[in-house]
């Protein structure tokens, strides 16, 4: 009678398990974190100077409402004295609603931006600040969409 008894204490606490399982997958399905940094285009790709700016866009994006955005910075000519150190970034979050700016950023930083809603395409321009006779390129290290 104890091992009939241990037997359906174990069927039940594995379908439990099971369905606790399918519900968590599904929830962070929809609402966990999606890393998009495959999906992002950044143009122009080249040097840019002070006061450049870039355009950042994902498209495609999956149903989040906030975009969590890492930027690396490096000098376009390594044999030059390095710029990075001084270079920061001002982002615009283009697109419907109050545009979201967030300023002086430091390269490797992550930036949390609400999106305001869900969108299907996310934009962002990018502008750089450095040094005279400076030349940067920049790139997206992270994207990363979230609730």
């Amino acid at each position: 009678m104890g091992s009939e008894r241990a037997r359906v204490l174990t069927t039940v606490l594995s379908l439990t398990c099971a369905v606790a399982a399918l519900v968590w997958t599904q929830y962070l399905r929809s609402h966990g974190e999606v890393d998009v940094t495959g999906r992002v285009a950044v143009s122009p790709s080249g040097p840019i100077s002070n006061g450049g700016r870039i355009d950042v866009v994902i498209d495609g994006a999956p149903r989040r409402t906030h975009l969590r955005l890492t930027l690396a910075i490096a000098d376009a000519d390594p044999r030059t004295q390095s710029c990075v150190p001084e270079t920061t970034l001002d982002l615009v979050l283009t697109g419907r609603g109050r545009p979201v700016v967030v300023e002086r950023v430091v390269g490797g930083t992550a930036v949390e931006l609400p999106l305001g809603g869900f969108r299907s395409v996310v934009g962002a321009t990018v502008t750089v600040h450095a040094d005279k006779g400076c030349a940067m390129n920049v790139s997206v290290a992270t994207a990363i969409l979230h609730d």
